[in-house]
């Protein structure tokens, strides 16, 4: 039967990070198996934070000029309050940024991600979800990925850290609440890599998460996780600006 389309990105992956479509398939086993297998970087991680911040932004500038991820919050940029949240409750983060990105590149890395370009960002928040779950997999050998958006600077580390501890079953899917609407950071078991990594388009995760089945809401004191930077009026009305990185 011929690959679906989904199949075809998944395996161009995995073929692009170092597993060879003849390893990341076979027979004997799923994607998800052999990427696992075939994992060479240390032991295995229990929660990895997954940031994704490879988005254009074009509603927030559609000439592309200034970058909604690199505007300024107290002197930090948006994309960097996220990274320093989400990597506290985790032992690594690894964010996805588009092609050429190097400011945001930059102040990533002082902020202690791992940094990965996707190649197909213009095409999708699906594609560079599919992208980090791959190179989390071949890096860290997850148990539980901790899905962040690059551009939702006011999460509190407490919601952060209450969502990451309830990983420990592969098949934990878990997603905070405030007043009743779902929210981010989702923590995604093992047993979710292989559909989010057949994510494409504009979806990201949300075919999972539309199937309500094994979802566990938790309900937090916490605006901040519906709270995301789309328009410059959406930034403080008070804010210094980002200093220059040292080289």
């Amino acid at each position: 039967m011929a690959a679906s389309g989904h199949d075809s990105m998944w395996h161009s992956i995995m073929r692009f990070i170092g597993l060879g479509s003849d390893r990341a398939m076979n027979t004997s086993g799923s994607l998800l198996d052999q990427a696992l297998i075939q994992q060479t970087q240390g032991m295995t991680q229990p929660v990895v934070g997954l940031l994704l911040a490879a988005g254009r932004g074009a509603r927030f500038d559609a000439t592309g000029r200034q970058s909604k991820l690199l505007a300024p919050i107290e002197g930090i940029p948006v994309a960097c309050h996220a990274a320093s949240r989400l990597s506290e409750s985790c032992q690594h983060t690894l964010a996805v940024i588009r092609p050429g990105a190097d400011e945001l590149r930059a102040w990533l890395e002082r902020f202690g991600c791992i940094v990965v370009e996707c190649p197909d960002a213009h095409s999708g928040m699906g594609h560079s979800l599919a992208w980090g779950v791959a190179h989390a997999i071949r890096r860290f050998d997850p148990k539980a990925l901790l899905v962040m958006l690059g551009d939702m600077p006011f999460i509190s580390s407490a919601t952060i850290r209450r969502v990451a501890s309830t990983a420990g079953h592969p098949k934990a899917l878990t997603a905070p609440t405030y007043q009743g609407k779902r929210g981010h950071p989702v923590l995604f078991g093992s047993e979710w890599f292989e559909v989010l990594g057949r994510s494409s388009g504009d979806r990201g995760a949300e075919a999972v998460l539309r199937n309500p089945v094994g979802l566990t809401l938790l309900e937090v004191d916490d605006p901040g996780i519906l709270r995301d930077i789309d328009l410059p009026e959406d930034l403080p009305t008070s804010f210094k600006p980002a200093p220059p990185l040292e080289a």
